[in-house]
């Protein structure tokens, strides 16, 4: 007995040494990884602790649960790209910066998506302590805070045994959107924004719900990240993204049948006090795994005030499934990929429903909207469908029947005015392009919603999204010569103070070409040299254009072409060629006729490298 206790003591004061040992040579070489796997024994854990690893290992859907040690991302990450290694994953895995919401290097919010294959990396840090939802492929990884710098990562699976969401019925007549505040007095209509403020969630989770997570705090918190990330991936506006209104535990029993616990939660009167309470726009419920049939249900697909709310299985939220993500999505009158059944609804559209795509020969993806029985063997993507965004190559939507991105962009601002009785506080944010060429000339301009004129300005710009320069502008646009980034993207801030005291702060991620950093593409031609040959792509004739133009491109052997047209915001508008072509010289014609005036771009994208030129259209 004392022998083994000897022993086990022994071995507790080596892991520690060696835990220890690694962390000082990281330091001191430098080579700090976001992710470093411990050997704990849980014996040595405290209560708080075990009781949230016990949690976390009762979750059916999480498998190969790790002790990690999290680094310090904002020194790891360079320029906005974040390589790192992650336990249980051969290769190095490279990230690089979507968005980045940062007040310091302990509290942030990282927005990534993987280059090296389909994926995304969603970090959220409170103090230090972190929550990270990792998908690579077809696997997702989840990373929950434990206790002091102890983290856990864990993988989690798809559980084919439900058909995932409920939403068999919509139900409540349309309520129409509340009317427009008058602008602010003093302000002026060419930037400001109407005063709509964000959507706000009030959270609510049983006493079951609390039990299936390891902290019901970290669940409810990336819930509302990965939301989010289905707006910035599929580039819709920032004003459809939503905040969290308020958190609490409801005495509500489980019934086992979805349906009728959708029914009760509606007419809940805490529930609708807690909705008064904290003016909240939407409602969902969190919940223990009571249901056989489901993960989730929304009470309306009818943009109805007072069915607002919606059902999520807490374990299944940020998981594969992407459930809480899924289920306010519909709240928004988004329908699954397969679901053209319109009930009378009189708010389905043909357009608004999720998507279904190929990136690889292996590798089937389902957007956020896809059904659970219709999913393709994984999970789904955080991003809305949007036939006018690629991943891989492929587009995430078509125009008639899979654009979540354009419903949405549709219906937000009544959802965002379900309640017009709440305090709706300064917001800032920056319009303009989200896509450029370095080395050319591009202006922002501060677009404000609420607060009191006049307003002050302060412009700032980044690499990484933590380091901002000092003050480079008061006015209320900003313009710059775009530099040459190490990274992909470079950042632009504007902070905003109204006249009543309050301050905001928005940044927009532009996305740089960087071909002419290295050499000036004079003449006709840019040209990029490529195992040795030379890939052209032509001036557009004519450029400005009102109506047709031809584009001219040479290839020295045959390869998979994508030509994508482009506006000012980064945003795609039209693919006009994704197909393997054959060596030599070709010709594209584009009609420009449908596209409104103004500044865009034709990009060409050729095995890895992309060329891109400006085309202007005229009236």
């Amino acid at each position: 007995m004392k022998t083994t206790l000897a022993l086990r003591t022994y071995l507790t004061t080596l892991l520690v040494y060696v835990v220890v040992l690694s962390h000082s040579v990281q330091a001191q070489t430098g080579t700090e990884d976001l992710i470093t796997p411990l050997a704990v024994y849980q014996s040595s854990l405290s209560s708080k602790a075990r009781a949230t690893l016990d949690r976390i290992q009762k979750n059916v859907l999480h498998q190969q649960v790790r002790f990690v040690r999290m680094g310090n991302l904002a020194k790891i990450q360079k320029n906005g790209q974040l390589s790192f290694s992650l336990p249980g994953h051969l290769q190095r895995l490279t990230a690089t910066a979507t968005r980045v919401s940062a007040k310091s290097e302990s509290t942030y919010d990282w927005y990534g998506e993987l280059l090296n294959g389909a994926g995304h990396v969603n970090v959220l840090s409170r103090d230090g302590k972190i929550t990270a939802n990792i998908s690579v492929g077809d696997r997702l990884y989840e990373i929950y805070h434990v206790d002091n710098d102890l983290h856990v990562l864990l993988n989690t699976v798809l559980d084919p045994k439900k058909p995932d969401c409920a939403n068999t019925r919509s139900f409540g007549p349309r309520l129409e959107a509340a009317p427009k505040q008058a602008t602010p007095k003093g302000a002026r209509s060419g930037y400001v924004n109407e005063c709509i403020g964000y959507a706000r969630i009030l959270v609510l989770f049983t006493p079951g719900a609390r039990a299936a997570v390891g902290d019901i705090n970290q669940t409810i918190n990336m819930c509302i990240s990965n939301f989010n990330s289905c707006v910035y991936n599929a580039d819709v506006t920032s004003r459809v993204v939503v905040e969290l209104a308020g958190q609490a535990e409801l005495n509500f029993g489980e019934s086992g049948n979805i349906e009728d616990d959708r029914d009760r939660l509606v007419g809940n009167p805490t529930a609708q006090q807690l909705r008064n309470d904290t003016r909240a726009d939407l409602v969902v419920l969190l919940t223990r795994d009571a249901y056989p049939d489901a993960y989730g249900i929304a009470a309306t697909l009818n943009l109805n005030r007072d069915f607002a709310y919606g059902i999520v299985v807490a374990n299944s939220a940020i998981s594969e499934r992407q459930t809480f993500a899924h289920e306010v999505g519909h709240l928004y009158s988004l329908r699954h990929r397969d679901d053209y059944n319109s009930n009378g609804n009189p708010e389905y559209r043909q357009y608004s429903h999720g998507y279904k795509f190929n990136t690889g020969l292996f590798q089937n993806c389902a957007t956020i909207m896809v059904g659970g029985d219709d999913l393709p063997g994984s999970g789904r993507q955080l991003r809305f469908s949007n036939p006018n965004v690629s991943v891989d190559g492929r587009v995430t939507g078509t125009v008639n029947d899979n654009d979540n991105a354009r419903r949405i962009t549709e219906t937000f601002a009544t959802v965002n005015n379900f309640r017009d009785d709440v305090f709706r506080p300064l917001g800032a944010a920056v319009a303009g392009p989200g896509y450029g060429q370095a080395r050319q000339w591009y202006t922002w301009e501060a677009a404000i919603s609420c607060g009191a004129a006049p307003y002050t300005f302060e412009w700032r710009t980044s690499y990484d999204g933590f380091n901002y320069s000092p003050v480079r502008g008061t006015n209320e646009t900003y313009t710059e010569n775009l530099p040459c980034p190490d990274g992909t993207y470079y950042y632009v801030q504007v902070t905003v103070r109204s006249s009543d005291g309050q301050t905001s702060s928005g940044v927009q991620s532009v996305y740089v070409e960087k071909q002419l950093c290295n050499n000036y593409y004079g003449g006709r031609l840019a040209s990029v040299e490529v195992n040795g040959e030379k890939i052209t792509l032509g001036d557009a004739t004519p450029n400005p254009v009102s109506g047709s133009t031809d584009i001219r491109y040479y290839l020295p052997d045959s390869q998979h072409v994508t030509l994508d047209i482009i506006d000012a915001q980064g945003r795609k508008t039209t693919t006009l060629t994704n197909e393997v072509r054959q060596a030599g010289s070709h010709v594209s014609r584009f009609n420009a006729a449908t596209l409104p005036a103004g500044s865009y771009f034709y990009r060409l994208k050729v095995g890895g490298v992309s060329q891109t030129k400006r085309l202007i259209v005229t009236h």
